[in-house]
């Protein structure tokens, strides 16, 4: 987990936001994507790149940067579980925002073991990637949380995070969520 000093630090940087960077409707910013090459991470870069911002996006793997190049980003190699090097990274990139999408993931987990390294990058990777945006100064950052945790099926209104986890039948799954 970030910090308490991180978030405050975060916290200020939103409060004398003026409003004008193009995440408010100004001109075009610059984003540091980490997870860019996952299937949550490339409909990301190419919502970011048709809306005109300049996108560095990060990938655990050489082979894959062509794939983030191709869509029109400035792709980077990178370890989320490298603290000192996410923060040169993302300080070399100088991003306005930072968006963390990184993940290791099983299809379909029934057992808490096929989700334990999605689970290292949630705490371990999540907390490198809010100290890398706190030292490259970013003024947002924006952190992939996990849609299960309310349960799968259709709900009668859209869920905040002020609801109550949901239930599941897998044992294994539960056991994630609880």
């Amino acid at each position: 987990m970030p910090t308490d000093a991180e978030v405050e630090r975060l916290r200020a940087l939103d409060e004398e936001d003026d409003g004008s960077s193009h995440l408010n409707g100004g001109e075009p910013v610059k984003v540091f994507v980490a997870g860019a090459s996952g299937a949550v991470g490339k409909p990301i870069v190419r919502e970011l790149i048709q809306r005109e911002h300049d996108v560095v996006a990060m990938t655990s793997s050489e082979s894959k940067r062509p794939l983030l190049e191709e869509l029109g980003a400035s792709a980077v190699v990178g370890d989320v579980f490298d603290a000192q090097a996410m923060i040169e990274l993302v300080r070399s990139a100088e991003p306005e925002g930072v968006v963390n999408v990184a993940s290791k993931w099983s299809v379909y987990p029934t057992r808490l073991s096929q989700v334990t390294p999605a689970n290292k990058i949630r705490k371990e990777g999540a907390r490198n990637m809010v100290a890398a945006a706190v030292a490259a100064g970013a003024r947002r950052y924006v952190n992939e949380s996990m849609m299960f945790v309310y349960g799968y099926g259709d709900h009668a209104t859209p869920l905040t995070e002020n609801d109550p986890p949901g239930r599941v039948q897998r044992k294994g799954l539960q056991a994630v969520i609880d």
